[in-house]
């Protein structure tokens, strides 16, 4: 994986999460309850994402602070 994975987790993230939060609102104002299941699962997702993306920024931290082995 390249230092780009982690960006990107990141930005999928941010956008699971802040399209499950409209859904939910939506779906509350629509007394829809899939709508509601549906968005919980989106904002869970995004949070996992963010999770991935600050493991791939730890990770790869970590990785430019040791010297490559010879």
């Amino acid at each position: 994986m390249t230092l780009t994975s982690g960006r990107i987790a990141r930005l999928m993230g941010r956008l699971f999460f802040v399209g499950g939060f409209l859904l939910a609102v939506y779906g509350l104002a629509e007394h829809n309850r899939f709508l509601v299941n549906a968005s919980l699962g989106l904002i869970v997702t995004g949070i996992a994402a963010t999770g991935f993306a600050l493991y791939r920024h730890v990770k790869d931290a970590r990785s430019e602070e040791r010297p490559p082995d010879a």
